[in-house]
Order: structure tokens, then sequence, then C-alpha cells
């Protein structure tokens, strides 16, 4: 008995001593109640910062992706169009080509048939030579 009894005074004692510790404790934690919360406030906004920060890079990285890819297409789509101008062009000398291609043979054709016709010029040398002769 005598050794629970030691124990209880001990326990008694400690009672007091922790209840002092705990008021202290809520004290220096009041005490340092807007220390406290400024740090809390400080990293969160350090958090928060770089958080953000580490979006809008990984949104600027896939804005230059979707920028090269749309100018890789653009530059895809000149070169077809320019390739398409060119075959154009060389479609219209072309036809333009056998177009004065026929122009040519059909004045010549229509310049020996009714302009410059031989028959009809070798009759009329003919004639000529045969009123000379008479």
């Amino acid at each position: 008995n005598f050794f629970l009894m030691v124990d209880y005074l001990d326990i008694l004692n400690r009672k007091q001593q922790f209840l002092l510790y705990i008021e202290l404790s809520l004290r220096d934690a009041d005490n340092n109640r807007e220390k406290e919360n400024n740090c809390v406030t400080i990293i969160q906004k350090v958090f928060r910062g770089e958080r953000v920060r580490t979006d809008i890079t990984l949104k600027n990285i896939k804005a230059v992706i979707i920028e090269r890819i749309y100018r890789g297409h653009l530059g895809r789509r000149k070169a077809l169009n320019e390739i398409k101008s060119i075959e154009t062009n060389q479609q219209i000398s072309l036809f333009q080509y056998f177009t004065i291609q026929i122009q040519r043979l059909y004045r010549g054709y229509y310049s020996r048939k009714y302009r410059f016709n031989f028959a009809k010029r070798k009759r009329e040398i003919k004639e000529i030579a045969d009123k000379g002769e008479q």
C-alpha cells in the first residue's frame, strides 16, 4: 500500500506540472498564433504560386507545340497551293501553245483557200494569158 500511495502522490505532482505545461503551451500558442498564421500564409502562397507557374509553363509548352504543328500545316498547304499553281500555269501555257498552233494552221488554210486560192489564181492567170493571145 505504501508504494501505491507514493505512486498516487507522484501522479498528483505530475498532474500539476502537466496542467502548468498545458497552460504555458496554450499561452505560447496564443502569443505565436499571428506569427504562425503569417508563416502558413507564406507557405501556402509559395506553394500555390509554384503550382500556378508550373501550370502556365505547361500551357506555354503545349501552345508552342500547337503553334508548331499549325505552322507546319500552313507550310504544307502553301507548298501544295504553289505546286497546283505551277501545274495550272504549265497547263495554261500548253493550251496557249496549242491554241497558237491551231490558229496558225487555220489562218494558213483560210488564206490558201479564200484569199490566195491557188486554183482561182491559176484560172485568172490562164484567162489573162488567153486574153493576151487573142
